[in-house]
């Protein structure tokens, strides 16, 4: 995302929690240098440390207002081919694995991300915890697939806050934790990417971004093998496909979720 699109959108710290973690999912595209403008000079939090894993990129932050820690994943990276393969590779490994502790049937690629992501912010996440501080983690995209699966299994009190993130799992997976874990998914309308992949039963409830700036909750609906491959076939998903980047871009979220609850503040 281009650096001009946070001048388009009059981006400022906003009180809105869903809206101020739609700003913070944006700025993991950026730079660690443009990151650490945004998060401690224009917002004022501190103890900004921004990571590399496999190729993804997350960063943590302490916002002093509310008392809040902040763990933010990035998206697939779409301006390096090198880095946008390698994130591909992630998504397109959802052949389903079985996990025992979850008794859930999980994606294989977002399990082995969430993992690796999971044993590098242990220590980290519950330090802070025990500090006191309230635990929030968010993401786009990809970055919100990783989000919910290490949400899930730090099983910690925490909000997750996701913006177009694609099936990670069973939904008896986001219910297996002790923890009082609260979910908060953002789908504008018409983004395909959060339907697939269709083996993945769910039924959760997602809040969807409607193109004047409402919203609504939702249930997911569920498509088989079968009727995925009908639906990929339909003729107005053509037209989808080629609005896809539009729809599904991190861009399209940022000018929704400002329409939506920034006259709200």
């Amino acid at each position: 995302m281009k650096k001009k699109m946070f001048e388009r959108f009059n981006i400022k710290k906003s009180s809105n929690k869903s809206l101020l973690c739609c700003y913070l999912s944006a700025i993991s595209y950026q730079s660690k240098k443009v990151q650490y403008k945004w998060l401690i000079e224009n917002f004022r939090m501190k103890d900004f440390d921004s990571n590399e894993i496999n190729y993804v990129n997350f960063f943590t932050v302490v916002d002093d207002t509310d008392n809040t820690f902040y763990v933010v994943f990035r998206g697939t990276h779409m301006n390096s081919f090198k880095y946008r393969m390698k994130n591909l590779l992630i998504s397109l490994n959802f052949n389903l694995v079985y996990d025992k502790e979850k008794n859930c049937k999980i994606h294989n690629g977002y399990k082995k991300c969430g993992k690796t992501m999971y044993d590098a912010l242990f220590f980290k996440i519950k330090e802070k915890y025990d500090e006191g501080y309230n635990l929030v983690f968010t993401g786009h995209s990809l970055g919100g697939a990783v989000a919910q699966y290490v949400a899930s299994n730090i099983d910690i009190d925490c909000d997750v806050y996701t913006f177009g993130a694609p099936r990670v799992a069973e939904d008896y997976f986001f219910h297996s934790s002790d923890s009082n874990i609260s979910y908060y998914e953002y789908i504008t309308k018409n983004d395909m990417i959060c339907d697939f992949p269709s083996a993945i039963i769910s039924f959760r409830e997602y809040i969807e971004i409607n193109y004047d700036g409402s919203i609504e909750k939702k249930i997911k609906s569920n498509r088989c093998w079968i009727s995925t491959v009908i639906y990929l076939l339909e003729i107005k998903l053509v037209m989808r496909i080629t609005q896809l980047s539009r729809v599904h871009g991190m861009n399209h979220y940022l000018k929704l979720m400002t329409k939506c609850f920034k006259n709200n503040e």
